[in-house]
């Protein structure tokens, strides 16, 4: 199984476009024949993430139509899943199914997969500081394509009470650029979540606070961490996102300021 999770990850990533789509079909049918069936079985062996790693490469669009038949079977497996035996998949694992199920939103496999992993956190919601920045972005961008779940709902919210942690002072500041946009651009599907607009709110603070580095910041991630974070209530405290996710980067040519901006407090 980690043979075969290694090969597709590392072939896919060195072929061609069209060689890459024919590889991930074939891998895909192979996967789908030969190692869904024994996904139990595979867990308790502690090889999740084995399967994580595949199901996000087949789940792309150069998956085709068997690397998403290949992921809606994971995801009904997952969401038959009792708590016991979710608990023996890595946390990491979780966080890159939920980002594979959110390429096909419309499949009601990977939505009641995403679903069970939902459940899960809001049933052991320490265990979310377990995860890394990565982990965290990843759920929130998967989850991001669900609004309208309630228990989806929930668990974003615990995930942003993991980025408020007053004893973890310097959370955000482990994340990149692109983590905080997809944060950002995540959270907002949940804008009258109080939590998720604190959380917004403090991811905006941490941009401020690399100010002097802007200049890092590509111009679309730039525009779309301001259009996300400027879709908020209009009622909102003055210190959520629209209010201070702006401008303060060094201004040059290839860089000029954004429709709108203005200048973050110094």
């Amino acid at each position: 199984m980690r043979g075969f999770s290694v090969a597709v990850v590392r072939f896919a990533g060195q072929l061609g476009i069209a060689d890459r789509e024919r590889f991930l079909r074939r891998s895909a049918t192979t996967f789908q024949s030969e190692f869904v069936p024994r996904f139990k079985e595979n867990i308790r062996t502690g090889r999740s993430w084995a399967y994580a790693t595949i199901c996000n490469q087949l789940s792309q669009e150069s998956g085709g139509k068997a690397g998403q038949a290949a992921c809606k079977s994971l995801g009904a497996q997952l969401s038959r899943l009792d708590t016991a035996l979710v608990k023996q998949i890595e946390f990491r694992a979780l966080a890159l199914f939920v980002a594979a199920f959110g390429r096909h939103p419309r499949a009601v496999e990977c939505h009641e997969g995403a679903i069970r992993i939902a459940e899960f956190l809001e049933e052991e919601c320490e265990s979310i500081q377990q995860l890394t920045s990565q982990d965290l972005s990843l759920l929130v961008d998967g989850f991001s394509k669900w609004p309208d779940a309630l228990i989806i709902r929930q668990a974003t919210a615990r995930i942003a009470e993991e980025l408020l942690r007053t004893r973890r002072a310097d959370r955000l500041s482990s994340f990149t650029y692109h983590q905080l946009t997809s944060l950002v651009d995540g959270l907002r599907k949940w804008r009258e979540e109080p939590a998720c607009r604190r959380a917004a709110a403090a991811i905006a603070y941490e941009v401020s606070r690399r100010r002097h580095r802007l200049a890092v910041f590509t111009r679309q991630r730039w525009a779309n961490l301001v259009n996300g974070s400027g879709k908020w209530p209009e009622k909102a405290d003055r210190r959520q996102p629209a209010a201070m996710v702006v401008t303060e980067r060094p201004l040059s040519a290839d860089h000029p300021p954004l429709p709108g901006a203005r200048a973050l407090p110094s």
